[in-house]
């Protein structure tokens, strides 16, 4: 994915072009899906959603994880060290997001519970 369409992406997120967009519902996690952004071709969008779809395998979230370009998993992600993740969500927090979903996509699922049990930011 082109850094131009990331960017269009995530102005259209913050700018509030989102708000009159199509959604679907995602089955697994109930949050709300935009079928279509401005400035992202139709093309591209599906593409993705034919390559992941709901609930994903390993296979479909790793084919997927080609298309978007690393500095928008790095913001969008909180990974690395336990330290640094509880920072990140921390940064997420502080700057309005009231229920971060915590989904480990490493093999320790126990170490993510672990980093947070008794976390508070």
């Amino acid at each position: 994915m082109k850094l131009r369409l990331t960017r269009a992406m995530l102005n259209a997120a913050l700018e509030g072009e989102l708000e009159n967009c199509e959604y679907i519902v995602d089955e697994r996690f109930g949050f709300e899906i935009p079928t279509s952004c401005p400035g992202v071709p139709e093309e591209l969008l599906d593409e993705i959603g034919q390559v992941l779809t709901w609930p994903a395998t390993h296979e479909q979230v790793e084919a997927a994880s080609k298309l978007v370009p690393d500095e928008v998993v790095q913001m969008i992600c909180a990974a690395g060290t336990p330290d640094e993740v509880r920072e990140k969500v921390a940064q997420y927090m502080e700057d309005g997001c009231t229920c971060p979903i915590l989904y480990p996509l490493g093999p320790d699922v126990r170490l993510m519970i672990d980093t947070f049990s008794d976390w508070s930011p």
